[in-house]
């Protein structure tokens, strides 16, 4: 499909609220795949070295090997690689992973709280691109002592396994918030990508300015312009979690429910609360007028807590003859 074609299809699927027509899709075509459709999630956190934060990590990484199918096949440690067998694998490769032995095995990596601690992995279907985008996809960076920047975690998903358990897909999202001590996390239908950093990512920009709920899922990025700072959000989506004291800062949790109609659905949980912007996730079309109006209620309620002091190469990327900071900021202000 065209990216014309491609866009009209979304649009038509927004209007018979048919996400799940989605599912398996990919972009250009099955032979070669830019970005395919799906649930993102995305966790931040600051555990300054707390190895408590890095088995949780891995006990997270277990449960989500457990729960998708299929289950992730490769995982990926710097510059180390392994094939998983079974769920049992994750904690072993963890144990024993090395680059280069004069330098230190990568397994220091769980026990020393100077060192960060990351991995990935994701199931690549035989015969296709090491490269291409995936369902089954768990990534992770948990933060040293001395590190510049925060943690996070990011996790894909079919739209069906949403649809069919949205309760489970809730759940588990307040879950981790609470495991993860997050101040911040969000999760939203999706352009699933291997790496936002592709030249390829620009080309998909038409449907960003198009179809607004679309989850822009870069961590990365948000990462490194907000560094150690936890009292900010990137944006909203249909899943928004934020901390006790980002809460605070906007009214608290009574004054939050009055401020929001009964279309957004609240989930407290020990340290923070998640704000369901309704029933399942919406992308909305800008050329129909169509802006989610419960993801508008909610982003009226954060938008005190929105970062703004983004910085080059700015967060959405664009082709060349749009200015990337003044894409950035519509993209972040979207909603309001």
């Amino acid at each position: 499909m065209t990216m014309a074609e491609i866009m009209f299809y979304m649009a038509d699927l927004n209007q018979k609220d048919r996400l799940i027509d989605l599912d398996d899709g990919a972009f250009p075509n099955q032979e070669f795949q830019d970005f395919i459709f799906g649930m993102a999630t995305e966790f931040f956190f600051h555990s300054y070295g707390d190895l408590d934060v890095r088995e949780t990590m891995v006990n997270l990484a277990e449960d989500y090997y457990r729960e998708t199918n299929p289950p992730p096949n490769d995982f990926v440690q710097e510059d180390y690689s392994g094939r998983l067998n079974g769920v049992s694998d994750i904690r072993k490769i963890l144990a024993t992973s090395r680059i280069d032995p004069t330098v230190g095995d990568l397994k220091d990596e769980f026990t020393d709280p100077q060192m960060t601690f990351s991995f990935y992995m994701k199931y690549i279907k035989p015969g296709t691109k090491v490269f291409f985008p995936s369902y089954s996809w768990f990534s992770c960076l948990v933060d040293c002592k001395g590190y510049r920047y925060g943690g996070d975690l990011g996790y894909h998903a079919k739209y069906s396994a949403l649809q069919n358990n949205p309760v489970n897909f809730v759940d588990n999202f307040v879950k981790n918030c609470h495991l993860l001590k997050t101040y911040y996390a969000v999760s939203g239908f999706s352009l699933l990508r291997a790496t936002y950093s592709s030249p390829t990512t620009e080309d998909a920009y038409p449907l960003y300015r198009r179809f607004p709920g679309l989850l822009y899922a870069d961590s990365g990025t948000f990462s490194s312009e907000i560094k150690r700072r936890d009292d900010a959000i990137r944006d909203v989506n249909w899943l928004t979690a934020i901390s006790d004291a980002m809460l605070r800062r906007i009214g608290g949790l009574e004054h939050a429910r009055k401020q929001l109609s009964a279309d957004v659905i609240l989930h407290p949980y020990d340290g923070g609360v998640v704000f369901q912007a309704g029933e399942k996730p919406r992308i909305g079309d800008v050329n129909m007028g169509d802006i989610p109006s419960a993801y508008r209620e909610v982003n009226r309620l954060m938008r005190p807590l929105r970062f703004e002091g983004w910085t080059w190469p700015f967060y959405l990327r664009v082709p060349d003859d749009i200015d990337a900071a003044e894409a950035t900021r519509a993209w972040i202000s979207r909603f309001d």
